[in-house]
């Protein structure tokens, strides 16, 4: 006799609680993720998990910390030898009883004080009182008449001696490299690596050198200065040559070209700077120089027409430029000052927008700025060296900038000794490299 069994009642589906679906993990197979159970030191399992959409009301930073307080005394974590704090572990209470806790651990206050760090302080806001602080304790421009006290180091034995002969060692390390036929690149504190092809350039007499070849020899100049300051000059300081570049095409993009005055509506002291534009005469760039209000010359070598090197001399104690130029051609005072124009009305601008005046040490001598530009001095060309060929105004105007941030005034070398000059160069250069693959 076969028995019917009776038919079973088919129950509509209940939603079941995230409660039940984590002590329910043992009956499947793929549980659903809870967030709760990833993060246990965020959520707890008596509170809804917060929508960041919505902020709740914000907890003073005083009870949040007094708060944090409390929690750090009351959960303890466990002990040496346990598989970690995520894990089930024994946690003892207060009262002595011990209990098996789940991976969400319970906490002692609400979600929220832990949610709300960045929203009472927010990331933005932070940056900006952050570097306010760093600012005045790392520049002198909080209180001028109390500059900072300089740091001492020792000072390596060096000697200025620019017509001694090159290292033979060096020498020898340098031919090596361009007689090697694999063209290993080097690193000479530029953006891109150069090669053979780029010292065979540095040390020729007939081509003329660009910008990196000038940019690489000053930051050795800038490096030399800043470790042997009993030589070189503390109170100079030495721009890149893309400086002058950069203010021509301002000065072009808002003047016009071949303009030697600016226009009529342009105001000096009322135009509005970047902060990276200012940050050159902040001494942030390039790396090395120093804040124009604690020197009194600023060398800025200048590429005439982009096809001639000169060297501007700024003197920031008289408001005076005194152009250096090895050409052998005399050239008009009028188209000379149509090239500087940039300088000689954009570097004014620029110190008023720092407040220069003001934040100058007490006991130096400034010059007041006024609404005007700077005038322009030309040296006169016995007492600079001449070229006698094309290709050597930017070796020139190298040497210049050496001889003045050593404090010389004479200029004692001639044309005949370039070919030596320039390959001294690139050797220094070469010397304060390093392989491209290695760095």
């Amino acid at each position: 006799m076969e028995i019917e069994e009776e038919p079973q009642q088919v129950l509509p589906e209940q939603p079941v609680h995230s409660q039940e679906l984590v002590q329910s993990t043992s009956l499947q197979h793929t549980p659903p993720v809870d967030p709760r159970a990833e993060h246990p030191f965020i959520y707890s399992t008596e509170t809804e998990i917060p929508s960041l959409s919505a902020p709740k009301e914000l907890t003073p930073v005083g009870d949040r910390r007094r708060d944090r307080r409390r929690h750090s005394s009351n959960v303890q974590r466990t002990p040496t030898g346990d598989t970690g704090g995520h894990s089930p572990s024994t946690h003892r209470t207060s009262g002595g009883n011990t209990r098996e806790q789940s991976s969400s651990l319970q906490l002692s206050h609400p979600v929220d004080h832990i949610l709300s760090v960045d929203r009472i302080t927010p990331p933005l806001q932070r940056q900006d009182r952050v570097r306010r602080a760093g600012w005045q304790q790392r520049t002198p421009y909080t209180d001028p008449c109390r500059p900072k006290r300089p740091r001492i180091r020792p000072q390596p034995a060096h000697v200025w001696a620019p017509h001694a002969l090159i290292d033979p060692d060096h020498l020898a390390a340098y031919q090596a490299y361009k007689r090697n036929s694999t063209g290993e690149l080097r690193d000479v504190d530029l953006l891109e690596p150069v090669g053979v092809p780029w010292f065979h350039r540095f040390q020729t007499n007939t081509m003329e050198l660009e910008d990196t070849h000038m940019d690489a020899y000053l930051h050795i100049l800038r490096k030399r200065q800043r470790y042997y300051s009993t030589v070189y000059g503390p109170r100079i300081n030495i721009q890149d040559s893309q400086f002058y570049s950069w203010l021509l095409n301002d000065w072009e993009r808002l003047m016009g070209s071949g303009a030697d005055k600016p226009r009529r509506s342009w105001s000096m002291f009322k135009h509005q700077w970047s902060a990276e534009e200012l940050a050159v005469v902040r001494g942030l760039v390039p790396v090395g120089t120093k804040p124009w209000n604690e020197v009194d010359v600023v060398l800025i070598p200048c590429n005439l027409g982009r096809t001639h090197w000169a060297l501007a001399s700024v003197d920031l104690t008289t408001g005076s430029i005194y152009l250096m130029d090895p050409f052998r051609q005399e050239v008009p005072f009028r188209h000379r000052k149509m090239q500087l124009a940039c300088l000689r009305y954009f570097l004014p601008s620029m110190l008023h927008a720092l407040d220069f005046h003001g934040r100058r040490r007490r006991g130096d001598m400034t010059y007041t700025l006024q609404n005007k530009p700077f005038p322009l001095n030309i040296v006169s060309r016995d007492r600079v060296p001449q070229q006698d060929r094309g290709g050597n105004c930017g070796a020139h105007t190298l040497r210049l900038i050496e001889y003045l941030a050593a404090n010389r005034d004479t200029f004692d070398w001639s044309e005949n000794e370039m070919g030596t000059i320039r390959e001294k160069m690139a050797v220094e250069v070469f010397c304060n490299s390093k392989d491209w693959t290695s760095s």
